[in-house]
């Protein structure tokens, strides 16, 4: 079953207070926040300050997020050399964090160093470095995503049984969103969430909160279906006993 939506790749150009609005009213909403060393202050990676202000905004711990470390910085936490300071000021605010690429093959599991935290590694790129991180009982969940963030819809999707918590992504935006849950949800037997990143931004490699608000609307239905159909099941059952009375 879905029981979060993913929206990845807020930046400057994007208002934490709008993102505020829409947790509020969306409470399975999840912003992922990329950060990466080089590539700060540029589309889909926000300044130092920008990060900041965030973390103002969400001071009551309102908003969902989880923070995508990308890049030198996700190479050195893989090995357990990253330095934590390093990392903008939503490092202390984020109960998730997700390492994008491949695990190296030297890569150590930087043991009780994130005991609270759930670690998203893509999967199966970095398939060994999770086994090892949860034979040690770290909260490691994967993400299939074969496109890396690039938009493709590429769906080698798969239900990974064995695991609680699975995460898809993959080209999802609003026009197949509803499409894709359908796929995920007739294959995967355990709860899951989707990630969208290159199908809600416009031409200018912005967070097009129009295409955020069209898939949040067709999410909330999705979210709601479950009770619908099972109100509706109870007055075809009221229905049914009338008729036999």
């Amino acid at each position: 079953m879905l029981d979060r939506v993913t929206i990845t790749g807020a930046d400057d150009s994007t208002d934490p207070l709008e993102m505020l609005d829409l947790a509020l009213a969306y409470p399975w909403l999840e912003f992922g926040i990329l950060v990466s060393a080089s590539r700060e202050g540029s589309p889909r990676y926000p300044s130092r300050g920008w990060c900041a202000e965030l973390a103002r905004v969400n001071r009551m711990g309102r908003m969902r997020l989880s923070m995508h470390v990308c890049g030198r910085w996700a190479r050195e936490l893989f090995l357990g050399d990253l330095d934590w300071t390093e990392l903008p000021p939503i490092r202390y605010t984020v109960p998730r964090i997700q390492v994008n690429g491949k695990a190296d093959p030297k890569a150590v599991f930087p043991l009780g160093a994130y005991s609270d935290t759930q670690i998203i590694v893509q999967y199966p790129s970095a398939r060994e470095y999770m086994t090892t991180s949860r034979s040690y009982g770290m909260d490691c969940v994967p993400l299939l995503d074969a496109s890396g963030g690039a938009g493709r819809v590429e769906r080698e999707w798969t239900d990974l049984p064995g695991l609680g918590y699975v995460g898809y992504a993959g080209g999802i935006g609003p026009d197949n969103v509803a499409d894709a849950v359908k796929q995920i949800s007739e294959m995967r037997s355990g709860p899951f969430w989707i990630d969208m990143e290159s199908g809600v931004r416009d031409e200018m490699d912005r967070l097009d909160m129009r295409k955020v608000g069209r898939v949040l609307d067709i999410c909330e239905g999705i979210f709601n279906r479950p009770a619908f159909d099972e109100m509706m099941t109870r007055a075809e059952q009221k229905v049914v006993a009338r008729v036999k009375v």
